[in-house]
């Protein structure tokens, strides 16, 4: 699935099924997790602030991102076709997602980084990891270490998926330490497969809406483990 505000949709689903609601309810430097006093999550720290690949550049989103996020996100509706980003994407919507990511960084829950190169102004897209470390939940679509990513449509085309998804799954398994990193792409999203296969995911199954209470959508499933990187 690709990255982005979830938090609306799983509210929705919360609403529509209370008790699995309740359940969900840097330079290239190794990452430093660390015991934030007076939380029980542990909080994720980039040494340098990014991780960064010749010209591409993944840094955690930050509150001066919001106008950057609505005008790429705005530029075309088809993201939120294919993602969990609401439609239409203003400020609100912005900025809300900007709030609850410093919340996931600080508590060790999410890891939601903005894609941007050195030698542009913009954003290119985003790229996250959901939920990390959290326990499955039957029937919910939500998963445990589950990465998503989206590109704006001038991004597109380049190899910046491909490449931002590489560096940013062998950070997850390799430095964070997640033993298998969950992905999924609503059917019929091709582009976001071949990205997925690009970067060593292996698909899994294909999962019906009809097999989970939290949304309407088929999805085909990819997993990738730290095995999977010498494989490619």
């Amino acid at each position: 699935m690709v990255a982005g505000d979830d938090s609306r949709e799983r509210r929705t689903a919360a609403r529509r099924n209370p008790v699995a609601g309740a359940q969900r309810a840097g330079q290239n430097g190794r990452v430093t997790v660390r015991r934030a006093v007076g939380r029980v999550g542990r909080a994720i720290v980039l040494p340098g602030g990014r991780l960064v690949e010749g010209d591409l550049t993944l840094r955690p989103v930050a509150t001066g991102d919001v106008d950057g996020l609505v005008r790429a996100i705005s530029a075309d509706e088809s993201i939120s076709l294919w993602t969990r980003i609401p439609w239409p994407y203003t400020h609100r919507e912005g900025a809300e997602f900007v709030a609850t990511s410093g919340r996931g960084w600080a508590n060790g829950t999410d890891a939601p980084c903005v894609i941007v190169r050195a030698d542009r102004s913009g954003i290119l897209g985003g790229i996250g990891l959901h939920r990390i470390g959290a326990a499955p939940t039957g029937r919910s679509s939500f998963l445990p270490d589950e990465v998503g990513y989206w590109l704006a449509p001038d991004a597109r085309g380049q190899g910046v998926a491909t490449r931002a998804l590489r560096i940013f799954s062998r950070w997850a398994l390799c430095d964070l330490g997640r033993p298998i990193l969950n992905l999924q792409t609503r059917v019929g999203n091709d582009a976001s497969q071949r990205v997925a296969r690009r970067a060593g995911y292996r698909f899994v199954e294909k999962v019906p809406a009809t097999d989970v209470d939290d949304d309407t959508r088929d999805h085909d499933r990819f997993v990738l483990t730290i095995g999977d990187l010498g494989a490619g």
